[in-house]
C-alpha cells in the first residue's frame, strides 16, 4: 500500500478481513436459520 509504518497497513487489512469474517458469519447464520424454518414446515 506504500505506508511509511507495516502497524499502518496491518490495521487497514486486518480491519477488512473482520469485516469479510463478519458478512460470512451471518450468511451462514441466516442460512441455518431458513434450513430450520424450512424443516419445520415439512
Amino acid at each position: 500500500m506504500g505506508h511509511i509504518k507495516i502497524s499502518v497497513t496491518a490495521k487497514i487489512y486486518t480491519h477488512m478481513v473482520d469485516e469479510v469474517f463478519e458478512q460470512n458469519r451471518k450468511r451462514l447464520a441466516d442460512y441455518a436459520n431458513e434450513k430450520e424454518e424450512l424443516s419445520q414446515m415439512a
